[in-house]
């Protein structure tokens, strides 16, 4: 006889505590969840239901990924962002909530712009933050750039899933490279949620990261801000009269970015954005009204 859903839990929970997972319950119910395709809930309600071999079989496979690192997003293949269902593989860096304090700044700029937005994302990754963008403001079009081809199919996937092909461009090119002049002067936000973990300490980040994200995604250069040199300097030909530039940063970076934008004395107005937690997430620059 098989075993039942809460002896699987138990079974999967004590070995995911043995390798060193902080969210075993958690990770084991939604491994299981995944392969059941039900909710969470189900195991109350049900905690003797007997599992059939094969999903048992399947199961601890899934378990022993998870032991050794692998992140439970790329296990399941998803992810939650927004409200909104995401595909995720390792080609894609797995979409944080932190990063969904940049698109509700983005949204908040937008209702303020009162037209309809061209909008530009450099560095696209799963979509996330495109098509939360394209999801919820009404009447833009979002240009989507990722330098990796796995990416940009990943993100077009999704696209289709939430059927916000029609709102999107995606374009695989290094950061400007593949949009063409009709963009220059034309955007109303650029958005990006760059590399920006300083290369030497990407050794260090905890192992679901380190041996399971794709490093494209996350090397920012020795310093971590080299990615954000690049879009502001480079950035500015495409932004149109008060366009803004709005960007997440790591956890001690605001300051740094702030700096980069000063330097250039292109921006009317430059803006810091905390998250929950107080930590600066994320900065925006708005353009001057007269640009030389």
């Amino acid at each position: 006889m098989g075993m039942t859903i809460e002896q699987l839990l138990a079974k999967a929970t004590r070995l995911l505590k043995e390798h060193g997972v902080a969210t075993a319950r958690l990770d084991a119910e939604v491994i299981l969840a995944h392969l059941l395709n039900c909710q969470r809930i189900d195991f109350i309600i049900k905690p003797r239901e007997i599992i059939e071999e094969s999903i048992e079989k399947q199961y601890q496979q899934k378990i022993k990924e998870r032991s050794q690192g692998k992140p439970v997003q790329y296990i399941i293949g998803q992810q939650e962002f927004m409200g909104l269902n995401f595909q995720v593989t390792p080609a894609v860096l797995i979409p944080r909530p932190d990063t969904e304090i940049l698109v509700e700044r983005a949204i908040e700029e937008a209702q303020n712009m009162h037209r309809p937005l061209n909008i530009v994302d450099i560095g696209t990754g799963s979509g996330a933050v495109t098509l939360s963008l394209a999801h919820f403001i009404q009447g833009c079009h979002v240009h989507s750039v990722d330098i990796s081809k796995e990416a940009s199919e990943i993100a077009q996937e999704n696209a289709r899933n939430l059927c916000l092909e029609e709102k999107v461009t995606f374009y695989i090119g290094d950061i400007f490279s593949p949009l063409g002049p009709e963009l220059q002067k034309s955007v109303d936000l650029l958005i990006s949620n760059p590399p920006y973990i300083p290369r030497e300490e990407i050794n260090h980040l905890q192992r679901e990261v380190r041996l399971f994200e794709p490093h494209l995604a996350l090397d920012g250069g020795e310093d971590g801000l080299d990615f954000y040199r690049r879009l502001i300097q480079e950035g500015k030909k495409f932004l149109s009269s008060q366009g803004k530039m709005i960007f997440e940063v790591g956890h001690d970076q605001a300051e740094d970015v702030v700096q980069i934008m000063k330097e250039e004395d292109y921006f009317k107005r430059i803006e810091i954005k905390k998250d929950l937690a107080g930590i600066k997430r994320v900065v925006l620059g708005e353009a001057k009204h007269f640009q030389p």
